[in-house]
């Protein structure tokens, strides 16, 4: 039976999540599903709306309260087109989906994509109204979904929730999008990809102290980085400082295929190296804090279950990995990349792994949004009517 889906999230521009709503939309619609989308409109909404999904532009601000201005307007989407059940992918979706889900008293689904926990800090420390935001939206989801086992035990003694609550999927993958018809054995294009960000500092500046080393045993050698994001210009500084050669900026994309499919060694974390997976490319986890190594058949289960991250392998250093690599004769590379793939098309297959509510069970969300009302007035009082930020909220508005 067809159901009419409401996925949320922040935007509609390139990422982790971004390419992950996107498989899911993928399946849905492959499984008969309706999918409405509300996100900011970006590089990947063509691509989406091409699948038949619905894409509405919202966008969702952090503010200091809950936006019930939004909310109301997500109310006559959600009765619009008899929403069934919603997917909260991302945290400022809060403030407007989840009030206007619990007054309708329609199930959602709350998903954890990230593994960093320090997130959940400073939201509440930078909008305190997520203090007790998180708790009734974390509280009152029919179902909280994680991608790791880890993530899901640290949520939970966070929030105090019961571990009945959650589901873990392992981050999953389109393997109809993303697959390669040529498979060789060359080792000279090294790619980054990802968004130049803060949080992935660390992670690309390891890629490029390996690119730097690796060129001096491989002269063909050619880094491409593929992304943009606020740390471009710091990253463009590290190469400078560096005085690394043969490297090129490629921009963003709302399709990494084709940038997949002419590289031989893929560089980063998270989900890049799964698609690097996917598309039997050579991947290496570069690591959120130190360099960890190359994806074979002897740690990628244990990899998968951090979402590639790294965080729960072993460090390795830049010139053992080199070595690895080096060392790597053509049988040996064919034989990663092929065991790596069929490890994904067993475990990570993203029409194996979607989740959507089978058989809804009745929640009260009654007291829940009296306390969004008493919470709403309380930060409403707190903050002038001519703060800066209520100005800035005004424009957003208009």
């Amino acid at each position: 039976m067809a159901k009419n889906i409401l996925l949320c999230l922040e935007q509609l521009e390139i990422g982790g999540v971004e390419t992950y709503v996107y498989s899911q939309t993928c399946s849905l619609i492959k499984k008969g599903h309706n999918v409405i989308i509300l996100a900011k409109k970006g590089a990947l909404q063509k691509k989406i709306e091409e699948t038949g999904a619905k894409v509405i532009n919202i966008e969702f601000p952090l503010i200091y309260n809950y936006d019930l201005y939004t909310s109301k307007k997500i109310e006559k989407i959600i009765k619009k087109y008899k929403i069934t059940e919603v997917h909260i992918n991302q945290y400022p979706c809060i403030l407007s989906v989840m009030p206007a889900c619990i007054k309708l008293g329609i199930p959602y689904i709350a998903y954890v994509h990230s593994i960093v926990f320090d997130v959940f800090d400073w939201f509440i420390k930078t909008f305190p109204v997520y203090k007790e935001g998180f708790n009734i939206y974390f509280q009152n989801a029919y179902k909280i979904l994680t991608i790791t086992e880890e993530t899901k035990n640290k949520h939970s003694k966070y929030f105090n929730i019961n571990k009945n609550k959650y589901i873990i999927k392992n981050n999953s993958i389109n393997l109809e999008m993303f697959k390669t018809e040529t498979l060789n054995t060359n080792r000279n294009n090294l790619l980054i990809i990802g968004r130049f960000s803060e949080e992935k500092m660390t992670s690309i500046k390891n890629s490029i102290d390996f690119y730097i080393k690796y060129k001096q045993k491989n002269n063909n050698a050619k880094l491409y980085l593929l992304g943009d994001g606020p740390t471009r210009k710091e990253i463009e500084e590290y190469l400078k400082l560096k005085n690394t050669k043969d490297y090129e900026f490629l921009g963003s994309t709302n399709n990494v295929i084709p940038y997949l499919e002419k590289s031989d060694i893929v560089l980063g974390v998270d989900r890049c190296i799964l698609e690097a997976l996917t598309m039997k490319k050579i991947a290496i986890i570069s690591g959120y804090k130190n360099f960890k190594g190359i994806v074979n058949l002897s740690n990628i289960k244990l990899a998968s279950k951090e979402n590639f991250s790294g965080n729960n392998l072993k460090e390795n250093s830049i010139d053992s990995v080199i070595e690895e690599l080096i060392n790597l004769n053509e049988k040996n590379i064919l034989e990663v990349k092929t065991k790596n793939y069929e490890f994904i098309k067993n475990n990570l297959d993203i029409m194996k792994n979607i989740y959507i509510i089978n058989k809804y069970l009745k929640i009260d969300y009654k007291n829940a949004y009296e306390v969004i009302l008493k919470e709403s007035k309380k930060y409403k009082k707190q903050f002038s009517v001519n703060s800066p930020i209520i100005k800035i909220i005004r424009k957003i508005k208009k």
